[in-house]
């Protein structure tokens, strides 16, 4: 691996979120264009706003990303010190996103002279209990779990229920993004209806005003979060109660 190969590989992808290789090369995502690599809406900007702060201590923890796409949220989470990071997304929905994120993997490998704990699975999300994986201290499931069927999303939450202590899932309040039924099940509160209903204990919502992405954590103990709500998000949670 090499800066050449690194700037060469960029145009073989299309980037649905944008991933920072450091010395000033940068695939920019194809989604939105012009979308910067630090974007509280995509990637590793999406990771440092509402992500991380949202997860409990994954030092040393097992931990799973689903609709991993690119892998950079795996970097992310093998960056905090996971022992063990299984990225999962499919073909069916993003060609050759495997090949991608074992480039991105490849890439900041070499840059950050590590090696990053990370396994890459192609498989639909709703096999997952088919694969027969294990446990996993946390599950994160960014913008992608309610694309699944209503009875899909119960029946894999109900396995994640026995085999993952704390799950982390992304959704969406933006209508324009999808159908009427996805927007449905993107909504925070059927997420926490549904996380309820299976037995999570403990349960919270992260939902920064005017962020079309909140995000709900389900758990079986009680929730301690890596982070705490930056001043911005502070003002604006501020401005909700009174107005």
């Amino acid at each position: 691996m090499n800066e050449a190969t690194i700037k060469f590989r960029i145009k073989e992808f299309t980037w649905y979120t944008p991933v920072d290789f450091g010395n000033g090369l940068i695939a920019r995502g194809n989604y939105l264009v012009n979308t910067d690599s630090d974007s509280m809406h995509f990637g590793s900007g999406k990771w440092k706003y509402i992500i991380e702060r949202n997860l409990p201590d994954i030092q040393g923890k097992r931990v799973m990303d689903i609709g991993c796409n690119n892998g950079i949220s795996c970097i992310q989470m093998a960056r905090m010190g996971a022992r063990e990071v299984i990225g999962i997304d499919s073909e069916e929905t993003w060609a050759k996103w495997k090949e991608q994120a074992l480039f991105v993997k490849e890439a900041l490998e070499w840059r950050c002279h590590t090696n990053y704990p990370i396994t890459y699975i192609n498989s639909n999300m709703a096999h997952i209990p088919e694969l027969a994986l294990g446990h996993f201290d946390v599950v994160t499931a960014l913008c992608c779990i309610y694309y699944l069927e209503d009875i899909e999303i119960a029946s894999l939450l109900a396995y994640f229920k026995e085999h993952v202590d704390t799950i982390i899932i992304q959704c969406n309040t933006n209508r324009k993004d999808q159908t009427a039924e996805v927007h449905r099940r993107a909504l925070p509160v059927y997420i926490e209806k549904a996380l309820k209903n299976v037995g999570y204990k403990y349960i919270s919502t992260d939902k920064p005003f005017l962020y079309e992405r909140p995000v709900v954590v389900g758990s079986n103990f009680p929730i301690k979060k890596n982070g705490c709500q930056g001043k911005t998000d502070k003002i604006r949670n501020w401005i909700r109660k009174k107005f």
